[in-house]
C-alpha cells in the first residue's frame, strides 16, 4: 500500500478470482523490482520473496488479468511485457 497525505492507494484492484489483496501488493512489489532487475531472480531477492513465489505468482497475476506480465526467455533475463508496465503504471 502506498500513502501520500490525505489520499491512501492499495493494490487491491487487482484482486480478482484466484489472486488475493494480498498477492495483489506482493505482486507490485515483483513488477517493480522486475522493472529495474536483470532476471526473475534478482527482483524475487530484491522483492524479498523466493524465486518459486515470485514465479507463481506471476502466473496468478497473469490469470487474473488474462494476460502474462513477464516475458522470460532463457539467456535474456526477465522483461516486463507492455501489459505488465501498464499493470506497474496504473498502481504508479
Amino acid at each position: 500500500m502506498h500513502k501520500a497525505p490525505g489520499i491512501e492507494f492499495d493494490a487491491s484492484w487487482l484482486s480478482g478470482e484466484g489472486l488475493p489483496r494480498e498477492h495483489g501488493i506482493v505482486l507490485m512489489r515483483l513488477l517493480d523490482a522486475l522493472a529495474r532487475a536483470a532476471s526473475l531472480r534478482e527482483a524475487a531477492r530484491a522483492a524479498g520473496i523466493s524465486y518459486r513465489f515470485a514465479w507463481g505468482l506471476l502466473g496468478e497475476g497473469a490469470q487474473a488479468l488474462g494476460a502474462p506480465l513477464v516475458d522470460m526467455a532463457r539467456g535474456r533475463g526477465a522483461r516486463l511485457t507492455p501489459v505488465g508496465r501498464r499493470v506497474l503504471e496504473a498502481d504508479a
